[in-house]
């Protein structure tokens, strides 16, 4: 629309119609700044929001509770296959006194004599009977088998105080061998003078008895002494 649209005849006095006024203008100036100030309270307010909502989920956790250490496994004792396993070490004896020891020693190391096997008892100059905690009779040497007569097979597996030599069931003699089949590691040794009375004769011997290589076998070593003349 052009300017000459607007204008109207010298002293027409009625007002203009579709002519914006200055003041119109500057109600929507205003408005229009009023609007943009309300956007920028919103925008602010979001930010302020978004930026508390981050800070609420960017909040670190509360830190667990560290985790007890494993209990240490309890070590088990070693199983032992006794099919593979080697056998257990052989019972030794302490060493016995040297004193103290009745009828000729004949400088025995009864110590030594304890860890001989049985073809080693065999070969012994005096007679070793070798029996359980029961007094049943596990080895009787050659020695002692001529000395008395007695074939080993008459004697091996059987009770030595009972069967054997019943007069030996008295409290000097199976007496003291109970002792030490007891308590082999506090009495340790017995030693005696006895007199055994066989068919042929009595025979003076000194009895030694000691623990034997194999745990709960005990020895009987029977040496002769001359009769008292």
């Amino acid at each position: 629309m052009s300017d000459r649209a607007h204008t109207r005849p010298s002293g027409d006095t009625r007002p203009l119609v579709g002519l914006p006024g200055r003041d119109v203008a500057d109600d929507a100036m205003a408005a229009l700044r009023r609007e943009v100030l309300r956007l920028a309270d919103e925008v602010r307010e979001l930010r302020t929001e978004n930026a508390e909502l981050r800070r609420a989920l960017g909040s670190p956790a509360p830190a667990p509770e560290p985790a007890a250490p494993p209990a240490a496994p309890v070590p088990l004792p070693p199983v032992h296959d006794l099919a593979t396993s080697p056998p257990p070490a052989p019972f030794v004896p302490p060493p016995l006194p040297s004193a103290g020891l009745a009828g000729p020693a004949q400088g025995i190391d009864f110590g030594a004599v304890a860890q001989l096997t049985p073809d080693k008892l065999d070969g012994l100059p005096y007679g070793l009977i070798t029996l359980d905690a029961r007094g049943r009779v596990i080895h009787y040497n050659d020695t002692e088998s001529r000395l008395v007569g007695l074939p080993k097979d008459r004697v091996i597996g059987r009770n030595f105080f009972r069967e054997i030599a019943p007069c030996t069931r008295i409290r000097e003699f199976e007496g003291r061998f109970t002792e030490l089949a007891a308590d082999p590691i506090g009495v340790r040794v017995q030693s005696f003078d006895f007199i055994f009375k066989f068919a042929r004769g009595e025979q003076h011997v000194s009895v030694v008895m000691t623990p034997g290589r194999v745990r709960g076998q005990f020895h009987l070593a029977l040496l002769r002494r001359a009769r008292p003349g």
